[in-house]
């Protein structure tokens, strides 16, 4: 499969519409804000039918981790020797954009009188510039899962490179399937902040990682499957290779 710079850029508008519905709707204390006429129960608690159909545009983060995966990836077969130069400024620009909105956000919390939260203590205000809070936006965790993606995105699509794909799928998955269990199952946030802080982004990355890897690997097989028809259209090497089989 073969997607082009639009072909991505349509994914990623249906990721940010289906990030709408599922933020808008996907909350039952919110839900006094919209009509609410079909509720079904389950364990005993009515939950609005429009909420639990929310749940279905959770694919959001999935699509664009696997489109940013594949463009990547794209990238970095193209021109691995700038990637990272590349990577680097990229960088920039999201932060740029993320202190943007952030300050902006701060602005508009202290001047509704919110003060406590928007900007909060320095700490609070440094640690959220820093990415290692998000409690401003609670949708801020992204920007900090997709830096680590990027940082180590460059080592990803060398392992990729290098290892058979079902392999590289079946660890992915594994660490997908690990975070969902030390996070539910075994893990007890002890009470020290920056540790809490520490596993929840390394969670966080654990769980974002298989989509992006995924991406990666459907764009390493469509430079695989390139390169073979271009042999393939060689009508002289095909007669060649023909009469040495």
């Amino acid at each position: 499969m073969y997607l082009t710079r639009s072909m991505t850029k349509v994914l990623q508008g249906v990721a940010i519409l289906c990030m709408l519905g599922l933020h808008l709707f996907n909350r039952n204390e919110i839900s006094n804000y919209y009509d609410v006429s079909l509720y079904v129960n389950i364990f005993g608690t009515p939950i609005p039918l429009l909420t639990i159909i929310s749940y279905s545009f959770d694919c959001c983060v999935p699509i664009y981790l696997f489109c940013s995966g594949y463009g990547l990836a794209k990238n970095y077969i193209d021109n691995d020797i700038q990637y990272n130069n590349k990577n680097l400024k990229r960088i920039k620009n999201l932060l740029y954009r993320y202190w943007l909105i952030m300050i902006i956000t701060c602005i508009v919390g202290y001047c509704m009188g919110m003060r406590d939260v928007y900007p909060g203590s320095l700490t609070n205000f440094i640690s959220n510039i820093f990415l290692l809070k998000s409690s401003y936006v609670g949708a801020f965790w992204f920007v900090q899962t997709y830096i680590l993606l990027v940082i180590l995105s460059k080592k990803i699509f060398e392992t990729i490179g290098k290892y058979e794909y079902k392999l590289i799928i079946a660890i992915s998955f594994l660490l997908y399937v690990l975070a969902f269990i030390i996070e539910k199952k075994i893990l007890v946030f002890s009470m020290n902040e920056s540790l809490n802080l520490f596993i929840d982004a390394l969670m966080l990355l654990l769980r974002s990682q298989f989509s992006f890897v995924i991406g990666g690997i459907f764009a390493y097989k469509t430079i695989i499957n390139q390169n073979i028809e271009k042999i393939l259209s060689n009508n002289i090497l095909v007669i060649i290779l023909q009469i040495c089989g």
